[in-house]
C-alpha cells in the first residue's frame, strides 16, 4: 500500500492540466472518480470531456485558470491504494472424465433419493420453483416440476462418478450456509444446482409461485446452473450451465475434474488468503500509526499556534500600556507646568501635588519598562 501523501491546489490543477485524468489517478495510485472528488474538494478546475481528443487533433480548447478560493482547502491528504494485482490465468484441465447421465433414475443415491422426497411435499401446482436449499441433509437444488427430474438425475450421476474416486457427498454439516458439498480427502467443497427465472410483471394471478400482492413474479426459464460456492482459487472455473450448443450434461467430466483439482489447490489457497489478511492487518496497522502521528503533530501545531497568539496579545498588550502611560505622563507634564504658574493657598497645592504623585505613579504602573525595571531592583512599585 502506497503511503498518503500530500498535493496543493497548485500541484493538483498544474496535474490534471497536463494530461487525462486515468493518467493522473496512476500516477496518484488512485481512482479517476477519487481525483475528481479530490478537484472539488480544493475547487481545482478539471478539463471538460473532449479536451484532450481535440488537442490531440489540433483543435482549439478552452483551459480554465485556477483561481484564488478562500474557501477551499490549501491541501489535499491522498491515500494511495494498493493496486490490483493481475488475474491469474485460468487453470486449463486435461483429463477430463466422462459422466453419463441416464434417462431415468436407477438405484439413485441416498441423498438424491431424500431431496425427491423433501421436494415432492413441496407445493408444485403454482409452477414456481421448488427448492430444497438451506435444509440439512438435503441437496441443494432449486428447479421448477418440469426440470426437477433432470437436476435429480444430473446430481445423481455426479454423485456416483464422485463415488468412484473415493469422494464422498455431504449434506449433513453445512459448511458456512451452503448445505452440500463434496469431500476431497481434508477438503471440502460446497455446490449448488438451480434453475434460472425470469422476472416478468405480476398479473395478479399467483402464476409461478406469486401471490396476487406481489409485483413481480419469476417465471422459470428451463437453464440449469451448477456452481462451486464459497472460497475458492480465483483462476478455475466455479459456474456452468446450459448453452446454445450443448447442456450441462455435455459437461459434468469438466466439472468432476475441477473439483479434484480445486481441492489440491486448497491448501495454498487458504495460505494465500491467510498471508493476504496478515498484509491488510499491517496495512490498518501502518494507516493507524500514521494517522496518530498525523494527530500528534496537528496537536502540537495547535499548542504551537496558541502560544504564539499568547505572545502576541501580551506584546500587543504591553505595547497599548506603554503608549497609554507615555501619553499620561505627557499631559501630567503639561498639568505641573500649569499648576505651577498658579497662585493658591497651601492646602490648595499639597492637594494639586498629592493628585500629580498619584497620577505619576498609576503611570508607572502602567508602563512595563516600570515594572521591569522594579522586578530588577527589587523594589516594589506604590500602588
Amino acid at each position: 500500500m502506497n503511503s498518503p501523501k500530500t498535493i496543493t491546489r497548485e500541484a493538483l490543477y498544474k496535474l490534471v492540466w497536463s494530461k487525462p485524468c486515468r493518467a493522473v489517478a496512476k500516477e496518484l495510485g488512485i481512482s479517476d472518480v477519487a481525483v475528481g472528488k479530490i478537484c472539488r474538494k480544493l475547487q481545482v478546475p478539471k478539463p471538460e470531456r473532449g479536451f484532450w481528443a481535440k488537442k490531440a487533433h489540433g483543435k482549439a480548447v478552452r483551459i480554465v485558470r485556477l483561481s484564488p478560493s478562500v474557501d477551499a482547502p490549501a491541501t489535499a491528504t491522498i491515500e494511495g491504494g494498493q493496486a490490483r494485482p493481475p488475474r491469474e490465468k485460468m487453470v486449463r484441465i486435461e483429463e477430463i472424465p466422462k459422466v453419463v447421465v441416464e434417462n431415468e433414475l436407477r438405484e439413485p443415491e441416498r441423498l438424491v433419493i431424500s431431496t425427491r422426497r423433501a421436494l415432492e411435499r413441496v407445493d408444485r401446482n403454482t409452477g414456481g420453483i421448488l427448492s430444497s436449499s438451506f435444509q440439512d441433509k438435503f441437496l441443494s437444488l432449486k428447479a421448477s416440476k418440469a426440470q426437477l427430474d433432470r437436476s435429480l438425475r444430473i446430481l445423481d450421476a455426479l454423485i456416483k462418478t464422485f463415488k468412484e474416486r473415493d469422494i464422498r457427498t455431504t449434506a449433513e454439516h453445512p459448511p458456512e450456509r451452503y448445505n452440500s458439498a463434496f469431500v476431497v480427502g481434508k477438503e471440502t467443497i460446497s455446490f449448488s444446482l438451480r434453475e434460472l427465472t425470469q422476472r416478468i410483471k405480476n398479473k395478479g394471478t399467483e402464476q409461478f409461485g406469486a401471490s396476487k400482492w406481489d409485483n413481480f413474479a419469476y417465471k422459470p426459464t428451463g437453464t440449469l446452473v451448477f456452481k462451486l460456492e464459497g472460497d475458492l482459487p480465483e483462476n478455475f472455473q466455479k459456474k456452468w450451465a446450459d448453452g446454445t450448443t450443448q447442456d450441462l450434461e455435455d459437461i459434468l467430466g469438466k466439472i468432476v475434474a475441477t473439483v479434484i483439482v480445486v481441492a489440491e489447490a486448497m491448501p495454498a489457497h487458504r495460505q494465500k488468503r491467510a498471508e493476504e489478511e496478515k498484509r491488510r492487518e499491517e496495512e490498518r496497522r501502518q494507516r493507524e500509526l500514521y494517522w496518530r502521528e498525523q494527530e500528534r503533530l496537528r496537536y502540537q501545531e495547535s499548542m504551537r499556534r496558541a502560544k504564539e497568539e499568547a505572545r502576541r496579545k501580551k506584546l500587543e498588550d504591553v505595547a497599548t500600556n506603554w503608549q497609554r502611560a507615555s501619553m499620561l505622563r505627557s499631559y501630567l507634564d503639561r498639568r505641573e507646568e500649569f499648576f505651577g504658574g498658579v497662585v493658591g493657598t497651601d492646602d490648595e497645592k499639597a492637594q494639586i501635588s498629592e493628585w500629580l504623585l498619584w497620577a505619576r505613579q498609576y503611570a508607572d504602573s502602567l508602563d512595563p519598562s516600570s515594572r521591569k525595571l522594579a522586578d530588577r531592583t527589587g523594589k516594589r512599585l506604590p500602588p
